[in-house]
């Protein structure tokens, strides 16, 4: 099956980025999306409400979408409105990544990759790591592109690490 891009500039908000974009991206077989089963990813409605943050900045909050394999979350992805800056996103997912990670044993992280895109850009890496390793624009969203091959070996039927 192949994926038919959206018309991006036709995405007005957050839910049109996760809806029209993110999820079929998820479902649609490689190599034009990554083949990840409907059954291997959760929405917001059935993720689990962590509190991330520190201070002030300290929030109750969950994910747009989290990629389980085996049930073990392995991707956390949030989605953002168009004109929103993803830096803020991508912080929020890192945290949330953490607070998953310190449910298991020291020094197992199953929880291991983070993406956040708007649809106009998308930024993808470690958990563990302030600085995406990816960060392509939508003109890359395609899979014959080098940033599309990156991301899928980032989260592409990604593998838990300890």
């Amino acid at each position: 099956m192949k994926f038919d891009w959206p018309d991006l500039s036709a995405l007005q908000n957050e839910s049109d980025v996760e809806q029209k974009l993110v999820y079929p991206l998820l479902v649609t077989e490689e190599p034009f999306g990554f083949g990840i089963a409907p059954n291997e990813i959760l929405t917001k409605k059935n993720i689990r409400r962590l509190t991330i943050g520190k201070g002030s900045d300290r929030k109750s909050y969950f994910p747009d979408y989290l990629v389980l394999i085996g049930g073990i979350p392995i991707v956390v992805i949030e989605a953002k409105k168009p004109e929103e800056d993803l830096d803020e996103a991508h912080r929020e997912a890192r945290l949330y990544a953490t607070e998953v990670n310190a449910i298991y044993r020291p020094g197992i992280n199953l929880l291991t990759k983070v993406v956040a895109t708007n649809g106009v850009r998308l930024i993808a890496g470690a958990w563990d790591h302030e600085k995406p390793e990816i960060d392509m624009s939508s003109a890359e969203f395609s899979a014959s592109s080098e940033k599309m091959a990156q991301l899928h070996g980032l989260i592409g039927r990604a593998k838990p690490s300890n």
